[in-house]
């Protein structure tokens, strides 16, 4: 592998990472214009449950992907291609068998679709339309190791490369398709055609970069301490990926069951923003992953410790940066965008953001909890996180409608998430320091809710229905946000971490558009 510097790799990811995600906002924000356009409403609601059916289904592949790249860090920062090709080995196969399993299990569940949409009978070829989603699902499946195997070397930019490159080519044709035959069925026909062909670009980049991959048969397979700890860890992912999945997923398929296609298609507007900028933001984490795991696996627990006071940091300013905004932009950019007829009540949006915090803001506990193979900790944690959404979601939406679902998910996330997963972080590796973190979090928390009061009260003065005042409101959200996730921890460590670390991510691309 190069020999290149853990900093360096990640911002360079990140750069790489942010730039594409830009593109790929911009594209999709487009397509879902001509979508509602082109398409009735009934169907951009059906868009959005058969994505959260499929991520249900994809609950099969049981945790075993990210366990398999946790453990190829090792031995890509010692350069061990035996082992590397182990690994790369074992995530073909299981990857193959899992695509079949999603496969058959999305057959399986075809004929009872109309269970889980109120107004099934809207929707012409429902079924056909839901196999080819599935057919989508499962191609990528038989791709997954090569961008598993540029993920755990952290060059995770040549993956969002690959997928922005493939994106521009299947939205233009997209859009044509949508403007000039309004058919569904050729707008997912591209899809498909598409991820096809990004995955199979990217596998003949793999090999070309490492072709050692190439004579996987001649390597032996995992032993049997490998097979033992790999299926302990992915027992600790599958837990939790069940738990996002609930938190993410089933809120989409209890509004189609119970309120509508129509319903629920207004909520995926919502969804795709906030998903947008969660995405956004994740791609700048993901893209320090593997450094941070190459960098635990080299480093003593005190060090690690340092870096992930730092690391917590980053998130809450990044993610209640971005909550501020989304509870002050959330409302204005819909009726800007699409009109009065796909906007929801304010304090819906209200909960909805506050859901991306509490869910978002986590991320770097579960980071390491990750990286330090502690996922079978929080076991039962996310099992019960999971009941609790889903029992209290369906209750609520039938007493109080829409909102009733989102309630579920704070009020799962809250109980269990929250407080729990710091607390087994602290107690099997930091040992010391809990209190201090949650009286953190709470500070943090009401720094939050006290900027997002004040950035919806001056935009509610300002906003006209225009872009132009909606371009106002954007800048007066990002300005009150960044003053009050920074401002009160001017004179911390964690600050000048951050400070410095945009500071040289600055410094070094103006230093290459110069060497340019």
């Amino acid at each position: 592998m190069e020999n290149e510097s853990r900093t360096i790799k990640s911002f360079k990811n990140a750069y790489f990472n942010l730039f594409n995600q830009i593109f790929a906002v911009v594209i999709q924000f487009l397509i879902r214009t001509v979508f509602i356009k082109t398409l009735s409403d009934e169907y951009l609601g059906v868009n959005g449950l058969f994505s959260n059916i499929l991520s249900v289904l994809s609950l099969a592949e049981l945790g075993l992907g990210t366990a398999l790249i946790t453990n190829m860090y090792g031995p890509i920062a010692r350069d061990e291609k035996k082992e590397i090709v182990k690994y790369f080995k074992a995530y073909k196969k299981v990857y193959s068998y899992i695509g079949i399993i999603i496969g058959v299990g999305g057959i399986i569940l075809t004929p009872f679709l109309n269970y889980l949409l109120a107004d099934a009978e809207n929707i012409p070829q429902l079924k056909l339309l839901f196999l080819l989603y599935l057919s989508d699902t499962v191609a990528t499946y038989f791709f997954a190791q090569y961008r598993a195997l540029f993920s755990a070397d952290q060059k995770d930019f040549i993956n969002a490369n690959n997928r922005t490159i493939f994106l521009i080519i299947q939205s233009i044709v997209q859009v044509l398709v949508l403007f000039a035959f309004h058919s569904f069925i050729l707008y997912m026909l591209i899809k498909i055609i598409c991820n096809l062909l990004s995955g199979y670009v990217l596998s003949l980049k793999a090999k070309k970069q490492y072709p050692y991959i190439l004579y996987s048969q001649e390597t032996d397979s995992l032993d049997e301490d490998e097979k033992n700890q790999l299926i302990k860890d992915s027992i600790g992912v599958l837990s939790t990926r069940i738990e996002l999945t609930v938190l993410n997923s089933t809120d989409t398929i209890i509004l189609s069951s119970v309120l509508g296609s129509v319903i629920s298609g207004r909520y995926s507007n919502y969804s795709l923003i906030v998903c947008t900028v969660s995405t956004m933001i994740g791609m700048i984490f993901s893209s320090m992953q593997a450094s941070i795991g190459n960098y635990c696996a080299q480093k003593e627990v005190i060090e690690s410790k340092e870096l992930y006071f730092k690391i917590n940091y980053v998130y809450y300013c990044l993610y209640g940066a971005a909550t501020i905004c989304l509870i002050g932009l959330l409302t204005p950019t819909i009726i800007t965008w699409l009109g009065h007829k796909f906007e929801l009540e304010l304090i819906i949006s209200v909960i909805i953001s506050l859901n991306f915090y509490f869910s978002n803001s986590r991320q770097s506990n579960l980071q390491f909890i990750t990286i330090y193979h502690l996922l079978p900790k929080i076991n039962v944690k996310n099992i019960c996180e999971a009941v609790i959404n889903l029992g209290v979601s369906l209750v609520l939406v039938n007493k109080i409608g829409l909102i009733g679902i989102f309630i579920g998910t704070a009020v799962s996330l809250i109980i269990t998430s929250v407080w729990f997963e710091p607390y087994i972080l602290y107690k099997y590796k930091w040992k010391n320091g809990l209190v201090v973190y949650y009286l953190n979090y709470l500070l943090r928390f009401i720094i939050v809710l006290v900027g997002s009061y004040i950035t919806v009260k001056i935009n509610t003065l300002i906003y006209n229905e225009n872009i132009m005042s909606l371009i106002m409101c954007f800048i007066i959200s990002i300005i009150i946000s960044v003053v009050f996730v920074t401002l009160p921890f001017i004179y911390t460590k964690e600050f000048k971490f951050a400070f410095n670390s945009l500071k040289n991510v600055i410094m070094r691309v103006l230093r290459r558009r110069k060497s340019g």
